[in-house]
Order: C-alpha cells, then sequence, then structure tokens
C-alpha cells in the first residue's frame, strides 16, 4: 500500500512538474536568456539625434512622443550642448548657468523638454525674460569628473557662467562591473528542461547583482575617496577664483533604494561636502522609499526618467529661490 501511494505522489509531482514545463515552454522563447539590454537605436536628425529603445522595454512615454513617436530627441546646438538655442560667450545674459556631469544631467533616455535643465530654463525665462537667463546643458553621458573638469576649464569657463551645476554619481569614482552574462547552455539539461533553465538564471541574475555589489563596494577605498575629494577640490577652487558659485547634485543608483547599500557612501561624501562648504543636493533622500523601476527610462536601464527629473527640477528650483532671490 505504502509503495503504491509513493508511487502515485511521484507520478503526480512529475505530472505537475511537466505542466510547468510545457507553461513555461509557452511562455518564454527557447533561445538561451541573455542578460543584457536590448538593442537601442540612436540616428541623427535635423537639429540633433533622437534615441528610440527597443519596443520590448519600452513605455507608453515615448509612444507619447509628438515629435519623434517612439524616441525622445537629443538637440545639439553650436557649441555641443544639449539646448535648442546657440551660445555666444560675447551675448551675456544676466545669469548664465551651465551644467556638468554624465548621462544623469544629460538626460540620457529622457525627451530634451522633460530633463530638468530644459525646465530649468523654462522655468527662469518665463519668470525673468530669455534676455537674462541662460540654463545650459553641457553635461556629456559617460564623463567622469575629470573630463568635466577638462570641459569646465576649456570650454565652459570662457562662457563666464554665473553658476556651475555639476552632477556627481557613483560611477565617476568607483568600478562597476560588466553582470555576469552566459551566452550559451552550460549543461544540455538546462537546453531541454526550460523550468531548470528558468530557476537557474534568476538565481544567476541575483548571484551576478550580489558579486556586483561587492566589487562596488570593494573599490570605495581610500585610493578612491582620496581621489574624488581632491577632484571636487578642484572644481571648487577653480570656481571660487572667478566667485562662481558651484552646487553638486549627488545622484543615488536607482536600484534597491529601500535596502541601499551605498548609503555610507553618500554620508561620507555629504559630510565631505558640508567641510569644504560646498553647496550639495543629495537625491538619496528624495527616492529612499524604493520603487525603484518607476523611475526607469525603460524597463531593463536604470537611468532616471522623466519622473525623476521632475523631483531633480523642484530641489533645483528651489535651491535658486533660496540663494539668488526672485530677480
Amino acid at each position: 500500500m505504502r509503495a503504491a501511494n509513493l508511487a502515485i505522489a511521484v507520478v503526480s509531482i512529475l505530472a505537475v512538474l511537466v505542466g510547468v514545463e510545457v507553461f513555461v515552454r509557452s511562455q518564454i522563447d527557447s533561445s538561451p536568456p541573455q542578460q543584457i539590454y536590448p538593442s537601442k537605436e540612436t540616428r541623427k536628425v535635423e537639429g540633433g539625434r533622437v534615441f528610440c529603445p527597443d519596443p520590448e522595454v519600452t513605455r507608453p512615454y515615448f509612444e507619447s512622443r509628438k515629435r519623434y513617436p517612439g524616441c525622445v530627441f537629443y538637440p545639439r546646438n553650436n557649441v555641443g550642448s544639449r539646448n535648442l538655442f546657440d551660445v555666444h560667450a560675447d551675448a551675456q545674459p544676466r545669469f548664465r548657468i551651465v551644467g556638468l556631469g554624465d548621462s544623469m544631467v544629460y538626460g540620457y533616455g529622457v525627451d530634451h523638454e522633460d530633463t530638468f535643465l530644459y525646465r530649468l530654463h523654462e522655468s527662469l525665462t518665463a519668470r525673468l525674460g530669455s534676455e537674462r537667463i541662460e540654463v545650459i546643458n553641457s553635461a556629456r553621458p559617460g564623463d567622469d569628473l575629470d573630463d568635466a573638469y577638462q570641459l569646465l576649464r576649456g570650454h565652459v569657463l570662457p562662457l563666464e557662467p554665473d553658476l556651475i551645476i555639476l552632477g556627481l554619481h557613483l560611477n565617476d569614482f568607483l568600478v562597476f562591473p560588466t553582470q555576469l552574462i552566459r551566452t550559451t547552455y552550460d549543461t544540455p539539461i538546462r537546453e531541454y528542461f526550460h523550468l531548470l533553465d528558468l530557476l537557474l538564471s534568476r538565481w544567476e541574475l541575483k548571484a551576478s547583482g550580489d558579486l556586483n555589489e561587492k566589487e562596488i563596494l570593494a573599490s570605495y577605498d581610500d585610493e578612491s575617496k582620496a581621489r574624488l575629494f581632491r577632484q571636487l577640490r578642484a572644481f571648487a577652487a577653480t570656481l571660487a577664483k572667478r566667485d562662481i558659485p558651484l552646487l553638486v547634485l549627488i545622484f543615488p543608483l536607482f536600484v534597491d533604494l529601500d535596502e541601499y547599500s551605498f548609503r555610507h557612501i553618500h554620508r561620507e561624501i555629504g559630510e565631505f561636502m558640508t567641510a569644504e562648504r560646498i553647496d550639495y543636493f543629495d537625491f538619496l533622500r528624495d527616492f529612499s522609499e524604493g520603487g525603484d523601476d518607476t523611475y526607469w527610462i525603460t524597463l531593463d536601464d536604470q537611468h532616471p526618467n522623466e519622473r525623476a527629473h521632475q523631483v531633480f527640477f523642484e530641489r533645483v528650483s528651489g535651491y535658486l529661490d533660496e540663494h539668488l532671490g526672485p530677480g
């Protein structure tokens, strides 16, 4: 009797597993799962470029774009900045703000009119007039602090800016490894049993993320910290000689914000800023309650989207109101 019951139990379990395997095969492509970004397209258009994410990971936001449906617009002006207007050093407005940094400040994956620097420009020009204000987006995707500093000295200072907004992201001074990617099936059994492969792939993704996090944290040592602080002091000193204010924006990683592993790094940077009397905002406090992927530009890309840029705009706009006054 026991043997019969055991046999029935085994058959039942096998039947369930077969059923789940059939379901998984019907829902998931038979090709090996790739832990990489789907393709994205960037192409030249009149006045700049457009960025078009893969339809598999896009959001309704992209389809709602009127000028280029499915894409966002990156304008490029006469000096290479992301602005619709040209910039001329000899045509001085009353107040000129320049943004420097990487893709976070640039607004990668966000339509031009939704970036925080564009909104800042529109808000200030509506209040003060277009002849009295310019907000120039000189950030460049991929730039680190050394790149931004060279751009400041070579191209931005000749424009005689009245305020520099510098973006700071953890990848400016920490090592960000590429995720582990399995491009072929490791064993034949994974090729034929998709349920097993699905479970192992989810474990691999979690394990690679944990490994990446450990490597990132390990790269935050005395040397990287000293280099970061040296770079920030160089920015502050160069601008102080010309009486140009500096505002540093510290951006978090938009991953696991409710259990953020890099909080101590933000705290130490904040302590340094305070000691050096450098004005800054740490946006970690604005996004500490989680909801990470609701701020992503696409389902697979963690760059901050238009909702995050609205938060950036509100904070920076409040700073200008407080420090520069209404006029």
